[in-house]
């Protein structure tokens, strides 16, 4: 009678290893590949910060309208066109204090447009904010 063997054998062991190896191949380029988690993490990061950044600059740029709007139909001066009296100190006086903590700020403007370029969180994002055509209130959207 033959005896059982209940050993691994050397074939079996060798194809272990290289399933092993292909497992971890695939989930080394799941985490750091071109599309992998770390790189859509940071992705998220930076489009979070992105939206934060426009928020703010979207609230101070309307606080700045309903002044101008304050001024213009209640006030006892005449505060000019909006184009020219949104300036960046306007703006920047109408960002939270806990936003600017991080914050480097510049506003150019051009004819109604002003472009402003924003440094948050180690990262420059840029905005393009324009009076409307009607010259009462002003839009906030990413430049491109």
């Amino acid at each position: 009678m033959l005896k059982g063997n209940n050993g691994v054998t050397l074939v079996a062991l060798v194809i272990t290893i290289i399933v092993l190896l292909i497992l971890a191949g695939v989930s080394i380029s799941l985490v750091v590949g071109d599309n992998g988690v770390l790189k859509q993490a940071t992705n998220a990061a930076d489009k979070t910060n992105e939206a934060a950044v426009k928020s703010e600059l979207d609230m101070a740029v309307s606080a700045v309208v309903a002044d101008w709007s304050a001024q213009k139909y209640t006030g006892d001066t005449d505060p000019g066109e909006l184009a020219t009296y949104m300036d960046q100190e306007k703006i920047e006086a109408n960002m939270s204090d806990e936003f600017k903590a991080d914050l480097s700020f510049t506003c150019n403007a051009y004819e109604g447009t002003t472009t402003t370029t924003i440094g948050y969180k180690g990262e420059t994002y840029s905005f393009i904010v324009a009076v409307t055509s009607s010259g009462n209130s002003a839009t906030v959207k990413a430049a491109e």
